[in-house]
């Protein structure tokens, strides 16, 4: 899913998560990119799916064991790009 353009982008661009090495796997380099989940993620905040912002937040857990809620603040990402 291409949904920018990361030649435009800068490293200021992007979103500062305090668990960035779990961002990564959505907004990492194409090698660290979990293809699945970052398009849940743009699913979940381009369309204002609340059921790919779940789907997201069960497939971290089932594939990272990683509490999505826990470790990245969906609100302040919102804030952040809105």
């Amino acid at each position: 899913m291409a949904w920018y353009d990361s030649d435009t982008w800068s490293d200021s661009d992007y979103f500062e998560s305090e668990h960035q090495e779990y961002a990564d796997l959505i907004f990492g380099s194409e090698s660290q990119v979990d293809h699945h989940a970052q398009d849940l993620f743009m699913e979940a905040y381009f369309n204002d799916d609340q059921n790919a912002y779940l789907e997201l937040v069960d497939y971290m857990w089932d594939e990272y064991q990683i509490d999505w809620e826990e470790v990245y603040d969906w609100q302040d990402f919102r804030e952040w790009y809105g």
